[in-house]
């Protein structure tokens, strides 16, 4: 039997509570698992004003951060108060495959939960979504939870 020890919830940019957040909450609690969620974040504009003062822009972009982190440590205390062990962590990179896909091998989990993202045809053309490159390319499991009515397992 397949016994999860670490899960990883890839948490949205914008600091919106997701599907993901419950299903991931529910499959720690009944494995055991250690939940660990991330965020990739990545504010152009912040990164483009570094050109002209770079201590300035470094300075916004810790404040950015730590107000990321917080909204996500303030997650994270809801989990933790149905039982569930979880730590999180905010890195400043943009959600690109290959540092998403490097941060989950470094990490080394069991299981990786993402929201599912709906991607166009015509998008699809041009630019293949990260989801299905997880699919694809990841290690670990992946677990993509849509938008579905139930988002805890039943």
């Amino acid at each position: 039997m397949f016994r999860l020890k670490r899960i990883l919830l890839i948490a949205p940019a914008e600091m919106t509570r997701t599907p993901a957040f419950d299903r991931a909450q529910a499959l720690a609690r009944a494995s055991g698992a250690l939940l660990h969620i991330v965020a990739f974040d990545h504010v152009q504009s912040l990164a483009l004003a570094g050109l002209i003062d770079h201590d300035a822009m470094a300075q916004a972009r810790e404040g950015y951060l730590q107000m990321h982190r917080q909204w996500l440590e303030q997650q994270a205390r809801f989990q933790r108060g149905a039982g569930v062990q979880v730590s999180t962590e905010v890195v400043w990179a943009r959600a690109t495959p290959a540092h998403v896909l490097e941060y989950i091998n470094d990490f080394r989990v069991d299981l990786v939960i993402k929201d599912a993202h709906h991607v166009s045809a015509l998008n699809q053309t041009f630019h293949q979504p990260l989801d299905w490159l997880l699919v694809r390319d990841c290690s670990a499991c992946v677990h993509l939870v849509t938008e579905a009515a139930h988002p805890k397992p039943l």
